[in-house]
């Protein structure tokens, strides 16, 4: 079976669309799938790192016109027999979908926006808020695959082991800082001088990514804070949300990582496509959310990190409500059986 996945990784659209569909993608080819990625070349892609994963992956020069991108991915698309295309793009609608309808047997469509159109027969959201659900009545064919909830989520096989591991929070004096592959707003370093504004001493692990702008400043912080480890492009975030007690982050796709390890965290929006997954998450109790990154103040952060220190009560039931949103059970066996067999 050919399967081709349209998705796109940049500095202002970060790394999660794309590290979820690789996650998908080694599912479907050790069932026997031939994959093949189309991504744009935008500023902080990952086609070089999708490519070392050992995926084909065809390039496209960006455009910002929907029907320019549909036309280039027609063009890749005119030479296989497709079996399915799996989007995972907020770009991308019902208008792109019916142009490259005609190239390709099926349309999935991964999405936790519910705000547009699709031409899709599998629909596939995860988001926390299942109100929102209600919304693809209207949006998506009548007798298209839904696959909704938190039980669809698509995680690494690594974040499953480390769930072994992970017990309820009760204490906060290890902090988590990860804002994301690209950090587009700067708030990795609003964090760490909110840290020092901080009486208490904590451990601090902080994540970065490649080519981070502010990625001296953060190392020699860590180096001058005994206490302070900083990590660059890793593959063990698991590894890290399980021994931390409580985080920083984006309300991105790492929303649901941290929840699913029942990591409670503290949120600054860093995009408006995160409003929808952040006001879910802080609904069910299972993050605090400051704003977005233009209004949120370091000592707003400085406070907040206080707040979670001195409240263990609160720290418990944050971590106790993030577990009992997810089944420990791997579902990406399932999600893949209705791509390759789910008639």
């Amino acid at each position: 079976m050919n399967i081709v996945i349209r998705t796109d990784a940049s500095r202002q659209i970060g790394s999660g669309h794309v590290m979820r569909c690789i996650t998908l993608a080694e599912q479907l080819q050790k069932r026997g799938a031939t994959i093949t990625f189309i991504c744009s070349r935008l500023k902080g892609h990952l086609i070089e790192m999708i490519r070392a994963r050992g995926f084909r992956c065809e390039s496209l020069t960006p455009t910002y016109h929907w029907l320019e991108d549909a036309r280039a991915t027609k063009a890749v698309l005119r030479n296989k027999t497709v079996d399915w295309v799996i989007i995972d793009h907020y770009s991308i609608d019902v208008k792109w979908e019916r142009e490259v309808r005609p190239y390709t047997r099926k349309i999935m469509v991964i999405d936790d926006l519910a705000n547009r159109e699709h031409d899709c027969d599998l629909l596939l959201d995860y988001q926390v808020d299942s109100n929102h659900h209600y919304e693809y009545e209207s949006l998506i064919p009548k007798n298209a695959i839904k696959l909704l909830g938190t039980k669809f989520l698509i995680l690494r096989p690594e974040f499953y082991q480390a769930r072994k591991q992970s017990k309820v929070r009760k204490k906060a004096s290890h902090l988590l800082v990860a804002m994301g592959g690209t950090d587009p707003t700067g708030e990795t370093l609003k964090v760490l001088q909110a840290i020092d504004q901080v009486n208490q001493s904590i451990d601090v692990d902080v994540v970065i990514g490649h080519n981070h702008p502010h990625q001296k400043q953060i190392e020699a912080w860590c180096d001058q804070h005994m206490n302070a480890t900083c990590h660059i492009a890793i593959h063990y975030m698991a590894d890290l949300m399980q021994a931390a007690d409580f985080a920083i982050g984006a309300g991105g796709t790492s929303t649901y990582e941290r929840a699913f390890l029942g990591l409670p965290a503290i949120v600054i929006e860093t995009a408006s496509n995160q409003t929808g997954v952040i006001q879910g998450a802080e609904s069910l109790g299972i993050i605090e959310s400051l704003g977005t990154s233009e209004t949120v103040t370091i000592s707003a952060i400085a406070q907040a990190i206080e707040h979670f220190i001195q409240n263990t009560g609160s720290l418990q039931r944050m971590s106790e409500s993030a577990f009992s949103l997810f089944p420990e059970k791997n579902h990406l066996e399932d999600i893949t059986k209705w791509i390759l067999g789910g008639d």
